[in-house]
Protein backbone atom coordinates (compact mmCIF):
# COMPACT_ATOMS: atom_id res chain seq x y z
CA UNK A 1 0.00 0.00 0.00
CA UNK A 2 3.00 2.30 0.20
CA UNK A 3 2.48 5.61 -1.61
CA UNK A 4 -0.70 4.21 -3.19
CA UNK A 5 -2.87 7.09 -2.09
CA UNK A 6 -5.17 4.75 -0.15
CA UNK A 7 -6.46 6.76 2.76
CA UNK A 8 -8.84 6.81 5.68
CA UNK A 9 -8.96 4.38 8.57
CA UNK A 10 -7.60 0.86 8.22
CA UNK A 11 -10.72 -1.01 7.03
CA UNK A 12 -12.31 -3.35 9.56
CA UNK A 13 -12.41 -6.02 6.83
CA UNK A 14 -8.63 -6.25 7.25
CA UNK A 15 -9.40 -8.10 10.51
CA UNK A 16 -10.05 -11.16 8.34
CA UNK A 17 -6.50 -11.16 6.93
CA UNK A 18 -5.24 -13.71 9.43
CA UNK A 19 -2.50 -15.00 7.12
CA UNK A 20 -1.03 -11.57 6.41
CA UNK A 21 2.76 -11.64 6.62
CA UNK A 22 3.63 -8.05 5.69
CA UNK A 23 1.72 -4.81 6.17
CA UNK A 24 3.78 -2.19 4.42
CA UNK A 25 1.76 1.04 4.36
CA UNK A 26 4.11 3.97 4.55
CA UNK A 27 3.53 7.40 3.03
CA UNK A 28 -0.20 6.63 2.83
CA UNK A 29 -2.81 9.01 4.21
CA UNK A 30 -4.13 6.39 6.64
CA UNK A 31 -5.85 7.97 9.62
CA UNK A 32 -7.28 6.97 12.97
CA UNK A 33 -5.87 4.64 15.58
CA UNK A 34 -4.03 1.38 15.12
CA UNK A 35 -7.01 -0.97 15.38
CA UNK A 36 -7.08 -3.72 17.99
CA UNK A 37 -7.94 -6.26 15.31
CA UNK A 38 -4.34 -6.27 14.17
CA UNK A 39 -4.01 -8.79 16.97
CA UNK A 40 -5.54 -11.22 14.46
CA UNK A 41 -2.43 -10.90 12.30
CA UNK A 42 -0.38 -13.33 14.37
CA UNK A 43 1.78 -14.42 11.41
CA UNK A 44 2.97 -10.88 10.74
CA UNK A 45 6.71 -10.54 10.17
CA UNK A 46 6.78 -6.86 9.11
CA UNK A 47 4.58 -3.90 10.01
CA UNK A 48 5.33 -0.44 8.63
CA UNK A 49 2.98 2.49 9.05
CA UNK A 50 5.71 5.08 8.51
CA UNK A 51 4.49 8.60 7.70
CA UNK A 52 0.83 7.60 7.97
CA UNK A 53 -1.49 9.86 9.95
CA UNK A 54 -2.05 7.26 12.66
CA UNK A 55 -2.70 8.53 16.21
CA UNK A 56 -3.16 7.04 19.66
CA UNK A 57 -1.35 4.27 21.51
CA UNK A 58 0.62 1.29 20.26
CA UNK A 59 -1.70 -1.65 21.03
CA UNK A 60 -0.43 -3.79 23.89
CA UNK A 61 -1.31 -6.97 21.96
CA UNK A 62 1.55 -6.24 19.58
CA UNK A 63 3.66 -8.44 21.85
CA UNK A 64 1.71 -11.43 20.52
CA UNK A 65 3.49 -11.17 17.16
CA UNK A 66 6.15 -13.71 17.98
CA UNK A 67 7.45 -13.76 14.39
CA UNK A 68 7.60 -9.96 13.96
CA UNK A 69 11.01 -8.94 12.65
CA UNK A 70 10.39 -5.36 11.52
CA UNK A 71 8.26 -2.67 13.16
CA UNK A 72 8.35 0.84 11.71
CA UNK A 73 6.00 3.33 13.34
CA UNK A 74 8.24 6.34 12.75
CA UNK A 75 6.98 9.84 12.07
CA UNK A 76 3.66 9.20 13.83
CA UNK A 77 1.47 11.10 16.20
CA UNK A 78 1.40 8.20 18.63
CA UNK A 79 0.97 8.90 22.32
CA UNK A 80 1.47 7.03 25.54
CA UNK A 81 4.21 4.69 26.61
CA UNK A 82 5.93 2.12 24.47
CA UNK A 83 4.39 -1.15 25.51
CA UNK A 84 6.83 -3.45 27.32
CA UNK A 85 5.37 -6.29 25.23
CA UNK A 86 7.65 -5.18 22.39
CA UNK A 87 10.66 -6.28 24.39
CA UNK A 88 9.40 -9.86 24.59
CA UNK A 89 9.48 -10.41 20.81
CA UNK A 90 12.67 -12.40 20.26
CA UNK A 91 12.48 -12.18 16.44
CA UNK A 92 12.28 -8.35 16.41
CA UNK A 93 15.47 -7.03 14.82
CA UNK A 94 14.35 -3.71 13.27
CA UNK A 95 12.53 -1.19 15.40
Amino acid sequence: MDSSGVGGEIPSTFANLQNMLIMWAFDCPLTGKIPNFIGNWTKLIALSLRNALIVGNIPSNIGEYLMLKTLDLSFKHLTGQITSALFSIDALTNL
